[in-house]
């Protein structure tokens, strides 16, 4: 399987490479980004986002991947679980 970070082949790791880093770069300057990122400094998995926000962990999972976009209201329930303000989470503030 490809270990390109765009590949819709599943591996089991993401070799550190040049092309990675930059995408995780651009990842983090999304609202998908930094939902992600937020979750992985606190050591949780998606499920356990999902479990505090009340919502799937395929919701979590299409809200970090960038296939949809939270709505205000859920938005604010992920800032507060993450421990960020609004502003952080929706615009990298």
């Amino acid at each position: 399987p490809s270990n390109a970070p765009w590949s819709n082949e599943q591996s089991d790791f993401v070799v550190a490479t040049p092309a990675t880093r930059r995408y995780s770069s651009r990842m983090e300057k999304t609202i998908a980004g930094r939902i992600k990122r937020a979750r992985e400094i606190r050591g949780w998995k998606q499920v356990e986002l999902a479990r505090r926000v009340g919502l799937s962990r395929s919701n979590v999972s299409r809200f970090e991947s960038g296939l949809r976009t939270p709505e205000v209201a859920t938005a604010i329930k992920l800032a507060k679980a993450l421990d960020m303000t609004l502003d952080a989470l929706i615009l990298g503030r």
